[in-house]
């Protein structure tokens, strides 16, 4: 698992807590797969319960599944095309995406819960994306889903008919899936994240004590030649010494979580590392070496950070 930017050992033994029948946290999936317990059970021990589980935030788990960064785009800054496109692209780039729901509704949302992006599709004049609830069941029950009573029955038979070509999906079935035309996606959607997707890429690690203090920490990035690079920055996880549930809220109402400020010198560019995790991307780095400058702020003692750089063609460092 990666903890704090770094892949960490965390061992396990297949004892599971159960409410019954079943385990109380996450079960096996449909088809009998439990990785997912597993997964799940590593993550308490890392922590040191599963109440510190409570709470948190998709690219907080994204990042400790892969090791990636992820990026979040809140929905209230952006057009209806807009929402469309960063869809779109992050789709045909095999990134996976998921989504947060706004406050309180109707339409058989979980408030602020996410939900997983499956793909969109194109009908009718009319834009749709598909998501999952992870729970496995619950769904959208407004226009357009399986549950719709207000669309023209020969319109939505039409739909059903074009979504079944492309996949799987029983509209009679409880399964956690469900279209939304893309003007319910901007009503009832806060915001939309990207995780980025960078298996063939090489990575290099740089982990640095970061003095409370606030004074400035020079590196140098060394970039061996023009490619696609993204750096990526964490620190500390401050769940782990939480003692009370929603460590995520209480980490915001202490100010207890560490971040650095991170300016990267050359590329015009600044970015904040952040539990949600910070990264910047270029798409064609030049080769050389940059400047980089790390402040650190907002925690009561010292603490690691960590910085992972993915190159595209020739493994970057920091120095």
């Amino acid at each position: 698992m990666w903890m704090g930017g770094q892949a960490t050992k965390v061992v396990v033994d297949d004892r599971l807590p159960v409410n019954g029948n079943h385990p109380q946290m996450a079960r096996q999936s449909a088809n009998g797969a439990w990785w997912l317990p597993i997964l799940e059970k590593g993550a308490a021990k890392y922590y040191g319960s599963y109440e510190k589980l409570h709470g948190g935030n998709g690219g907080e788990a994204y990042q400790q599944l892969t090791g990636y960064p992820q990026k979040r785009y809140g929905l209230t800054a952006y057009t209806e095309a807009s929402i469309l496109e960063i869809i779109k692209t992050a789709d045909d780039s095999h990134h996976m995406m998921y989504g947060g729901v706004n406050g309180a509704n109707t339409v058989g949302l979980v408030t602020y819960h996410l939900y997983s992006i499956l793909g969109h599709t194109h009908w009718n004049g009319m834009d749709f994306i598909q998501w999952r609830n992870p729970w496995g069941s619950g769904e959208f029950n407004g226009q357009w889903s399986d549950k719709d009573t207000t669309t023209d029955a020969k319109q939505l038979a039409a739909f059903r008919a074009h979504v079944k070509a492309n996949e799987k999906h029983d509209v009679h079935s409880n399964d956690g899936k469900f279209w939304m035309v893309l003007s319910d996606v901007k009503k009832y959607i806060r915001d939309v994240s990207v995780g980025l997707y960078l298996d063939d890429f090489k990575m290099s690690t740089f982990r640095k004590v970061i003095k409370k203090d606030g004074k400035l920490n020079n590196f140098t990035l060394k970039n061996p030649v023009k490619q696609h690079l993204v750096i990526q920055s964490d620190t500390i996880e401050i769940r782990q010494f939480m003692d009370r549930t929603a460590p995520c809220r209480q980490a915001i109402t202490d100010k207890t979580q560490p971040y650095a400020q991170i300016e990267v010198y050359g590329s015009k560019h600044r970015f904040n590392n952040h539990p949600n995790g910070g990264y910047k991307e270029w798409k064609e780095l030049q080769a050389g070496d940059y400047k980089i400058e790390v402040r650190g702020y907002g925690y009561h003692q010292n603490y690691d950070l960590n910085i992972n750089v993915h190159a595209e063609k020739v493994a970057a460092t920091i120095a």
